[in-house]
């Protein structure tokens, strides 16, 4: 069966649900349509050896204990599903802030993840891309394997300076050298200003 290829600008790539290239070149990103997977074959590998979701994680939700602006330190909690019928397993999220007043920036070395049960198995993260713009990328190891559920564990600098909703565009994407990635939700977060009382 001949893939269907879909040449289109970065940024427009990312607005829509599909996949997006796992190492973006500049200007142009290669696709394939929704419509097309799911017509493939129960497979996550195209002909020229990348690498795709079958079966796209889930975004399960964002929270976080510390929602008092200009709090330092704190902790947010991102969770994903990797569906039971998902062939390949999820290496690596990127988390792209949507606006806000503030921006928002992890710290390396402080992140964790575990699989979500009894007891708690943890995941080593790396942060391997921080571009000072609200873009991150987070490495897991190992792999989270169909099936499972995984809390990533980040810590940023600081929360923002002022209140307001925070948005962030989720990608997902499998293990492997040359991958695709899907845009799997928007995690949101809620910061208000101390004293405000809206806690």
């Amino acid at each position: 069966m001949n893939s269907i290829r879909l040449f289109l600008p970065t940024p427009l790539l990312l607005l829509v649900p599909g996949l997006v290239l796992g190492q973006v070149p500049l200007g142009l990103t290669q696709a394939i349509s929704p419509t097309h997977l799911a017509q493939l074959p129960a497979t996550s590998q195209l002909r020229d050896g990348t690498v795709f979701f079958n079966q796209i994680p889930q975004l399960v939700g964002a929270s976080t204990f510390d929602r008092s602006a200009f709090t330092f330190n704190p902790t947010y909690y991102f969770t994903l599903n990797v569906p039971s019928g998902s062939l390949v397993p999820l290496q690596r999220v990127r988390l792209e802030q949507l606006g806000g007043l503030s921006l928002i920036q992890f710290l390396p070395g402080r992140n964790q993840a575990y699989l979500a049960g009894r007891p708690r198995t943890p995941i080593n993260v790396t942060l391997t891309s921080n571009s000072g713009l609200g873009n991150s990328e987070f490495i897991l190891d190992p792999p989270v394997q169909p099936g499972q559920q995984v809390v990533l564990v980040l810590n940023p600098y600081r929360n923002p300076t002022h209140q307001g909703i925070y948005q962030f565009r989720v990608t997902v994407y499998p293990a492997g050298e040359k991958v695709l990635g899907n845009v799997t939700g928007i995690a949101r977060l809620q910061f208000y200003n101390p004293g405000s009382g809206l806690f």
